[in-house]
């Protein structure tokens, strides 16, 4: 709508602007004016193309006074397209967490299906095991039956009052016969037990790692239905907080007690909850185990041999206003990078530039600075990002350049004690603009 009532404008201001350049145009060709030493015509083509301009300005002056609107389409441009190319770039972010997230769920989901092919095998095993060890058992029980038939056998042998040499021979040889089979068949009962020991303790292992494959599965199923819901609230809510973002940090003496150092920590969950709704999205940190306080930060502390350590608080996965955070840690010797008052860089200028030339240069300087600066151990955060140098900041500079007369030196200085976990800003950087002799 607004398009269609500037195009109207547009075309009524030029309407106008021709049908009054007609007309001055006629008056000032019937006077016969002269304007420095011009002839006449050309006089009264230089008043007309002037006052056409003069109209055009007053027109666009007219428009941005009366309508807030135009005002910001015409002078704002700049502006609302940096928005929309930030917004893009949020968009995108979000369809790359959501593509991830998709990525993720297919994963699980074929880790899943190769984790339940894997934990049937193991359930057919256990049921050849029991099937086995029913058989076992059943020879078992039969076994014990011979045994028992057999141990009747040779009571009433032994009992059999015989007196004739003869039978007594034969009983003998019978009873020894009978005695033979028993101890095999008590050996064959001993052999067959421990067999069916270790089906059973072979079993009861399936039987545990079907037992540990189901709670693997039902973890999985459950970290799926986890990402389906992420993505739906990627698709519908924006995230307080993105996974691997750093949320916080602070420094802390290597010579503390190891309470003093959890109690630090927690210091620093319930400071960072007591900040207002634009920095914690209405978010609580969601309380860390012992064992992870202790070996993602204590022990690095203790470890290290620098007098300070930057701890350094991430988002473990993304979360969305109001949510807990599941956080991580990494633990960073403390020190300082570039000390106050130290030269970072230095570029010497000849030519003139305009001032998107020197904003450029300025900012190609920052960019230098920072390069320096992460060689020297500086701390980028998960995207990389080391600078937060404002437009308005280098404008500032550009303004100075375009200003000082040329040659000119343009330094870039420490303006206090740059540590590694900070951002490079216009709060610890200072440009110098000096002559060159």
């Amino acid at each position: 709508m607004i398009g269609i009532q500037l195009i109207a404008i547009i075309v009524v201001s030029s309407m106008f602007i021709a049908y009054v350049g007609d007309i001055l145009g006629k008056r000032i060709g019937k006077k016969r004016i002269s304007l420095f030493g011009l002839r006449p015509r050309a006089t009264a083509m230089v008043i007309t193309i002037i006052t056409g301009g003069i109209i055009s300005v007053a027109t666009f002056g007219l428009l941005i006074n009366l309508s807030s609107q135009m005002r910001q389409m015409l002078l704002e441009t700049e502006k609302i397209q940096k928005q929309r190319n930030e917004l893009q770039g949020e968009v995108d972010d979000l369809k790359g967490m959501v593509q991830q997230l998709s990525d993720n769920i297919m994963t699980a989901r074929s880790e899943r299906d190769k984790v339940k092919i894997e934990r049937d095998g193991y359930l057919d095993d256990a049921n050849r095991l029991s099937d086995e060890i029913g058989d076992k058992q059943y020879e078992l029980d039969q076994l014990a039956l011979n045994k028992i038939d057999l141990e009747n056998k040779i009571t009433e042998l032994e009992d059999q009052a015989i007196t004739s040499q003869e039978q007594l021979t034969a009983t003998n040889a019978e009873l020894a016969e009978l005695k033979d089979e028993y101890d095999k068949t008590n050996t064959e009962l001993d052999f067959i037990s421990r067999e069916i020991t270790i089906l059973e303790t072979e079993r009861k292992t399936k039987e545990t790692q079907i037992s540990n494959m189901n709670s693997e599965i039902n973890a999985l199923v459950g970290r799926i239905t986890q990402m389906n819901t992420e993505i739906t609230r990627l698709l519908t809510e924006k995230p307080a907080f993105t996974e691997g973002l750093r949320i916080y940090g602070f420094t802390l003496k290597n010579d503390l007690l190891i309470n003093k150092i959890t109690d630090a920590l927690q210091k620093s969950f319930r400071d960072f909850e007591k900040n207002d709704f634009d920095t914690t999205r209405g978010c609580t940190i969601k309380q860390p185990s012992n064992e992870t306080l202790y070996y993602d930060v204590i022990e690095k502390i203790k470890a290290s041999s620098a007098e300070k350590s930057i701890i350094l608080v991430f988002a473990a996965e993304n979360c969305f206003p109001g949510d807990e955070i599941k956080v991580e840690f990494q633990v960073y010797d403390q020190y300082i990078v570039f000390s106050k008052g130290t030269l970072i860089i230095e570029e010497m200028l000849n030519k003139k530039l305009d001032l998107i030339d020197a904003s450029g240069l300025a900012a190609k300087l920052v960019t230098k600075g920072a390069g320096k600066a992460l060689d020297r151990g500086l701390l980028p955060d998960p995207v990389a990002k080391v600078m937060a140098f404002s437009p308005e900041a280098y404008h500032e500079v550009a303004e100075r350049i375009v200003k000082n007369r040329r040659p000119m030196k343009i330094q870039l200085f420490a303006s206090k004690d740059i540590y590694r976990a900070v951002y490079l800003d216009e709060t610890n950087l200072q440009f110098k603009i000096i002559d060159a002799d």
